[in-house]
């Protein structure tokens, strides 16, 4: 029985999906193979020439022969640092002649290329620098693993003017691997980066941005009904009526008890006439 349209678009967080991935020149070396499926020792190294291990998953008949290899857009993880390749055609073995085993000519290596969409978690004071978390789907065995790098402009005159979003929001981006640091995270230098939108609230839980007490919709309410109850409590300070408008204002006792004047009638004044008399002939 198929879902609703309603209980499927509830489990949509975002219409960007974070991912990261990986190309360069790998090393593969030997592997565990179960049910054909292949988990692979594989290594690279950085422009520091720091070899990375990372292991490398994938579903084939046949376990890959031991080799260099070129990988392009791999799902990668960096916690722990792990591949997984969807299709092992995705491998492109270089020849034997060129990867360096002989003492031959030797292709150089290329760079450690990551792009990917992501969520910014922190960034510096000159928005130069940042620190971007997200989760990518390695496959059916490992499902969505998190990853963490710290990303910041090449000091070249072409970034001098370039600048980072704020925290909590989502990009995208491209960069290149320069060492790696404490923790397994890489140190890269930015290439790109796009402004996507506010992160969703439900990504932010997942990946630990945001703290649960920033995020208690329950207490944000709570401290804006006591921030509006604030002055209605307070009394404002007025000075005090002099005492002839007190005593104008709130009569004594005495004084209540005397019986209001009562104004008396005027007369009116007669006429002139009123008192002559005035013959008539008739």
């Amino acid at each position: 029985m198929s879902s609703s349209p309603s209980s499927t678009t509830a489990t949509k967080n975002t219409k960007w999906v974070t991912h990261l991935a990986l190309s360069t020149d790998i090393i593969l070396g030997g592997a565990k193979t179960e049910n054909c499926v292949h988990e692979i020792d594989c290594s690279f190294d950085d422009a520091h020439g720091q070899i990375h291990k990372v292991a490398l998953n994938c579903w084939a008949r046949d376990v890959p022969e031991q080799g260099v290899y070129i990988l392009v857009n791999v799902p990668f993880a960096t916690h722990p640092l792990r591949l997984g390749l969807p299709d092992i055609s995705g491998l492109r073995q270089i020849p034997d002649e060129l990867d360096g085993s002989e003492g031959g000519a030797t292709l150089p290596p290329g760079p450690v290329s990551l792009t990917g969409i992501g969520v910014i978690h922190t960034t510096s004071a000159d928005r130069k620098s940042v620190v971007i978390k997200g989760q990518t789907y390695l496959n059916k065995t490992h499902q969505w693993q998190t990853w963490t790098i710290n990303a910041a402009f090449p000091d070249t005159p072409k970034y001098a003017v370039w600048t980072t979003p704020g925290p909590r929001n989502l990009i995208s981006f491209d960069c290149t691997v320069i060492k790696e640091t404490g923790g397994r995270t890489f140190e890269t230098a930015l290439t790109r980066i796009s402004l996507l939108g506010p992160a969703p609230g439900p990504l932010l839980q997942a990946l630990g941005v945001v703290s649960p007490t920033t995020d208690d919709r329950a207490e944000r309410i709570r401290q804006a009904r006591a921030a509006r109850q604030a002055p209605a409590t307070t009394t404002p300070s007025t000075p005090e009526p002099a005492a002839s408008k007190v005593q104008d204002m709130n009569p004594s006792d005495d004084d209540s008890k005397v019986p209001a004047a009562v104004a008396r009638p005027v007369t009116p004044t007669p006429s002139q006439r009123a008192g002559k008399r005035v013959r008539h002939d008739g």
